[in-house]
């Protein structure tokens, strides 16, 4: 967001592991957070500011530090959990929440399929 109600879609170089506490994903799905909101309605300052700090992806590779993720894992990155400051550690349970949830859901079309092909 360049200025209130100016977004724009830029290319930006690939993402490097600058620190070791830092962590690459390949994004699934990401959208605006309320909080976007406030700079886009020009409530708030926006100067060059980036949106979207809520996403689902893949973990694609993590710096020597990283020790709650693993590429190859999916993950799920809050806007409430970085409220909280409490970090990587909540994306482990949001996974493993997210999994049982998606698993449920899944068992419950299935039953509701298999009903009505008989």
């Amino acid at each position: 967001m360049y200025s209130p109600g100016d977004v724009r879609v830029v290319n930006r170089e690939d993402p490097k592991i600058l620190e070791s506490t830092d962590a690459i994903i390949t994004l699934s799905a990401t959208c605006i957070c309320g909080s976007d909101l406030w700079p886009y309605r020009g409530i708030e300052p926006a100067d060059h500011q980036v949106m979207g700090h809520e996403y689902v992806g893949i973990v694609e590779e993590v710096g020597s530090e990283v020790r709650d993720v693993k590429p190859g894992q999916f993950v799920v990155g809050s806007f409430f959990a970085i409220l909280l400051g409490l970090g990587w550690a909540i994306f482990h349970i949001l996974i493993v929440a997210l999994q049982a949830y998606i698993f449920m859901m899944l068992t419950i079309v299935y039953i509701s399929m298999a009903h009505e092909s008989h």
